[in-house]
């Protein structure tokens, strides 16, 4: 049976995600969701569907090629860096297969520059129009003279349509003007209109955006162009509906739910509507225990409004403090003079005065950065006491300043490719196979930074992540804080004596030899590589590629916890000596071996309980708020400690070996999702008279995050 057209304006929006080794982009398709809301509501006849999971496009595109339903007139894919290549690849099978099909793309992943956008169009002329910028109004607009011209692309002209880009008829490139930003407070949910029913399925999670835009123009990013300076918010009414809306759908799922929400804000906390939207979040959560946690970009300026979000949150936000760079040069050279470093350091003070979370980014190899300056970054953040901090490689993304071909001249940048993790896959659509992955450009090199210089900052990076990061090592770092020693100074001896030592030499050595490797000189090298299902499947199972941090952080606490217990003994010892502090050496040591019985062996099947004795009690020395002297801490005779799960830890355990799987990218997607205290063994003081009973402990529960000031996500 030949397939038929669809006579009620059937239209498909697709924001494909990879899910073979693990879902991607593992948001709702709410981008998207709101488009469709916008354009029903404009134009009621038209009959949209959504799709997430390449699979069930798969079999809705076998259904249209066997005439059991009739051709939608256009199908829209969403085009970001995470699933650019995917889109094209199913685009293409589409345009193949049923050429009278509409092909529409929209999404920051497009140059700003029209020399670069005419280039990108020509490359790939299975796009009939690419929308520019906000999509809702452009598109809706483009339905609307499409319908009204028998779906004939042809028709189309730059002038009826603003933030449009295409090659027309006769073969010439268009660009229309610009039109006005869309009034956010004019737009219908995405969630209350229905569109994102089907998609509360256990494994998404919601992603709100309660306004657009940002006031800062940083270089590197998509919304750092002019055009997004003002901001449009959504009205307050819309913003409770759709958070009550979630909650209840969440609740509804029952032990299938999670228990996140993202909010998609560029700066939230900043403005005085924030105050309100948090209020909200809190009533909701009160009610649904639902969200336990919030994952979202906090306010770059107006320090203590973020900090009141933050409180009436109650710890589920994390604060972050997104300083890129801390040298004046640098930050000049990225258009963030705006940007109050002051304000962004105090908060991981203030952070833990109020119990909630504090993390901050830093990108390596910006405009004039150095490797002593990535380090005086890496020394202040640590020393202000940021709990986490997410150390980037600087990504040239289209539609930036940084990205285009002045900036790339100005600053000397030399460019590597590798496979953005997890965005990666193969399918068989309609006899015609897919093998994609996504590629990000990151540069290795610049006029004021070399490549050896680049990989030595990733092994600096590596050694923060493992020792410092995500509350592992928590009370060394609490010890150094009482004896007033630099915790950068803990990190620069691992960094300049120990990472080359033992064992350990080897976990950094297959770091370094993976960073070169993951990187390749051509794009289209790993175009073609890509094109190779059996090299994706390699991928797919962990013998190349993936986020090396996380892969590596993984490894840190499985095949390698061994070497990093000891070197986190010798490390601080050396330390110590430094400082006349040989005497406190068992203290730490007995820190070190605590925390070791706690992330033993907790990717298996069957986690052993282990034992063992104390000299020191560590339990106590954790959980005080202000601890005075080490000698409280010092039991009159050794004591055992028991190392145990309990049911709610083997019961998330569960969940995310269910979700990622056991492999090192299972792990790692773990890791990168969950506070990993809260997955490290309960210990328990062992009285041989009375069996197990716990020291008091003061209010505190391992793994709470009002602890360490740490999140679930990092």
């Amino acid at each position: 049976m030949e397939p038929v057209m669809n006579n009620s304006a059937g239209i498909y929006l697709c924001d494909l995600t990879y899910t073979q080794q693990t879902i991607a982009s593992d948001v709702m398709p709410a981008a998207v969701g709101g488009i469709a809301a916008y354009l029903k509501e404009e134009i009621p006849a038209v009959n949209v569907r959504l799709f997430k999971y390449p699979e069930q496009l798969v079999a809705e595109l076998e259904a249209l090629k066997s005439g059991q339903k009739a051709l939608p007139r256009l199908v829209g894919f969403s085009n970001y860096v995470w699933n650019a290549n995917l889109s094209l690849g199913f685009a293409s099978v589409i345009k193949k297969h049923f050429p009278s099909i509409v092909i529409v793309f929209g999404g920051p992943n497009l140059a700003y520059d029209v020399t670069e956008q005419e280039a990108y169009l020509r490359k790939h002329p299975v796009i009939d129009f690419h929308v520019v910028k906000e999509g809702e109004t452009a598109f809706c607009n483009l339905v609307r003279t499409l319908m009204g011209h028998d779906w004939q692309t042809s028709a189309v002209s730059e002038l009826e349509i603003g933030n449009l880009v295409f090659i027309d008829k006769d073969g010439r490139f268009r660009a229309s003007p610009k039109i006005e930003r869309v009034p956010l407070e004019m737009l219908p949910s995405a969630y209350t209109s229905g569109f994102m029913d089907e998609f509360f399925d256990g494994r998404l999670y919601p992603i709100i955006q309660t306004n657009r835009g940002c006031p800062f123009e940083c270089t590197f990013c998509t919304e750092g162009m002019h055009h997004w300076t003002k901001i449009k918010r959504k009205k307050r009414d819309r913003i409770d509906d759709e958070i009550l809306y979630i909650a209840e759908k969440m609740d509804a799922l029952g032990d299938r739910a999670r228990r996140d929400l993202h909010i998609a804000d560029s700066n939230f906390g900043m403005y005085p509507d924030d105050l309100d939207t948090a209020r909200t979040l809190a009533s909701v959560r009160e009610k649904f225990d639902y969200p336990q946690y919030v994952n979202v970009a906090t306010g770059k300026n107006k320090k203590e409004r973020v900090l009141e979000v933050a409180r009436l949150l109650k710890g589920a936000m994390k604060l972050m403090g997104s300083v890129q760079s801390l040298d004046s040069q640098v930050l000049v050279n990225i258009k963030r003079k705006n940007i109050s470093l002051d304000q962004l350091i105090d908060l991981a003070l203030d952070a833990k005065e109020i119990g909630a979370n504090s993390w901050s980014e830093i990108i390596l190899a910006l405009p004039g950065d150095t490797l002593e300056a990535h380090f005086e970054s890496l020394r202040m953040l640590v020393e202000a006491g940021f709990n986490t901090m997410s150390m980037y490689q600087l990504m040239l993304l289209p539609g930036t300043e940084m990205g285009s071909l002045a900036s790339r001249a100005k600053y000397g940048m030399k460019t590597k490719y590798r496979l953005v993790p997890r965005c990666y896959g193969y399918y068989n659509v309609l006899g015609d196979q897919i093998s994609v992955g996504e590629i990000e450009e990151i540069v290795v090199e610049n006029n004021t930074l070399s490549y050896g210089d680049y990989l030595a900052a990733r092994k600096m990076n590596l050694i923060v992540n493992v020792f410092y990061n995500d509350g592992v090592f928590t009370e060394i770092l609490k010890y150094f804080k009482l004896r007033k020693l630099s915790p950068w100074e803990w990190l620069s001896i691992i960094y300049d004596e120990y990472a080359n030592f033992s064992r350990f030499a080897e976990f950094t050595a297959r770091f370094v030899g993976e960073t070169e490797g993951e990187l390749w000189n051509s794009v289209g090298e790993l175009m073609t590589f890509c094109n190779s299902p059996a090299n994706i499947q390699k991928v797919i199972d962990g013998e190349m590629g993936g986020n090396l941090m996380y892969n590596y952080k993984g490894l840190s606490m499985t095949k390698y916890l061994d070497a990093v217990a000891e070197v986190a003994k010798l490390s601080s010892a050396k330390l110590l000596q430094r400082h006349g502090l040989e005497h406190d050496i068992q203290f730490v040591t007995d820190i070190v071996d605590f925390n070791y019985l706690r992330m033993r062996e907790i990717f298996v099947d069957d986690p052993e309980t282990y034992r063992q004795s104390f000299g020191y009690d560590i339990l106590t020395f954790s959980s005080e708020a202000q601890p005075i002297d080490i000698d409280d801490y010092r039991f009159s005779e050794p004591r055992t400690f028991e190392f145990v799960f309990t049911d709610e830890q083997k019961h998330m355990l569960s969940g995310f070996v269910k979700l990622f799987g056991t492999s090192t990218t299972g792990v790692s997607r773990t890791l990168s999702r969950v506070y990993i205290r809260k997955l490290l063994r309960e210990p328990h003081q062992v009285d041989a008279d009375r069996g197990h009973q716990p020291v008091a402990r003061k209010g505190f529960m391992v793994g709470e995050t009002n602890m360490t000031g740490l999140n679930e996500f990092s």
